[in-house]
């Protein structure tokens, strides 16, 4: 303090906080570094950790900041990869998932991470299905029935009486929802045993 030419001592400085030390996963959000008494100091959570408590902390009348918030790490998505399904990304607030091949998506494409630290509902994968396998060649037909099929299920087709079948007997259902290729019919060979043969004289 200063004595002043009317012989009172000047206002006495005031104290401030310095720049806190914050430790892992805490991070400053405002500059810190000359803060008043009773002047907040922001803060925030780096990603993959949340934050228990106020946001913030404050200086004190002896110019020390106490009470950090706490912070809980929030868990890892390990259950993401479900039946038909594959984890795709994460930020630990909210995962995404996207379904294989041949799998549609029932409902919303994410679980959230909810307040108790474990994940929401997750999303559901069922299989694409295939229409009606209907025949529009008038040589082959479907041994058996062949409606309400699902991707990686197979029907069997084989050729009228008479024909010969080129191909693959089993047709499958693709992950597109289509039929794979439907195969061929030939005439069989013919019988040597019954053949004619002509002498010319």
């Amino acid at each position: 303090m200063e004595c002043l030419t009317d012989f009172q001592w000047s206002k006495p400085p005031d104290c401030t906080c310095a720049n806190p030390n914050v430790s892992e996963p805490i991070e400053l959000i405002t500059k810190c570094d000359a803060i008043p008494k009773i002047g907040k100091c922001f803060v925030r959570c780096k990603i993959g950790y949340d934050m228990e408590g106020i946001n913030y902390t404050t200086c004190q009348n002896n110019a020390a900041r106490l009470y950090f918030p706490k912070t809980q790490k929030f868990p890892q998505p390990i259950e993401l990869i479900t039946k038909g399904g594959d984890a795709i990304s994460k930020n630990w607030e909210k995962a995404l998932s996207v379904v294989k091949n041949g799998y549609d998506m029932k409902g919303i494409n994410y679980t959230t991470c909810q307040k108790n630290g474990k994940w929401g509902a997750f999303p559901a994968c069922q299989k694409v299905s295939c229409p009606e396998l209907v025949l529009s060649s008038s040589v082959l037909k479907v041994n058996g029935e062949c409606s309400g099929k699902l991707f990686e299920d197979e029907c069997l087709v084989t050729c009228r009486e008479g024909g010969q079948l080129i191909g693959e007997a089993k047709i499958k259902c693709e992950y597109t929802g289509v039929w794979s290729s439907l195969p061929q019919c030939t005439c069989p060979v013919p019988n040597s045993s019954k053949r004619s043969f002509l002498k010319i004289v």
